[in-house]
């Protein structure tokens, strides 16, 4: 995988025909079927790689829709990806987002 995300010009959000969806759509329902562990580094690397954890399939349906089971921290990872990506935050400035009592003027 870090092989193909290195590549110039890879478009790592393509949809599938059918039920367009993401590989992050696809690597999610990876986890759920068949090795949560592998799925969560998969998911991890796809997202720090810049796959967007917000694009809905056909059925409305983001990658952390389709987590089930006792895959709390492959959401926990998609939430955490969105939520960086929405806020504009960067790695580790997750704890600064919101700011403290003294930043208020």
């Amino acid at each position: 995988m870090d092989a193909l995300f290195d590549i110039q010009y890879f478009e790592c959000d393509p949809l599938t025909r059918v039920e367009q969806e993401t590989p992050l759509h696809l690597a999610v329902r990876f986890a759920n079927e068949k090795d949560a562990d592998l799925g969560l580094e998969m998911i991890q690397m796809m997202c720090e790689a810049g796959c967007d954890p917000r694009v809905r399939n056909k059925h409305g349906q983001k990658p952390a829709d389709l987590v089930y089971g006792d895959n709390k921290e492959i959401k926990l990872a998609l939430q955490k990806a969105e939520y960086i990506l929405t806020e504009g935050v960067q790695e580790g400035d997750e704890q600064d987002a919101e700011g403290s009592a003294s930043d208020s003027e």
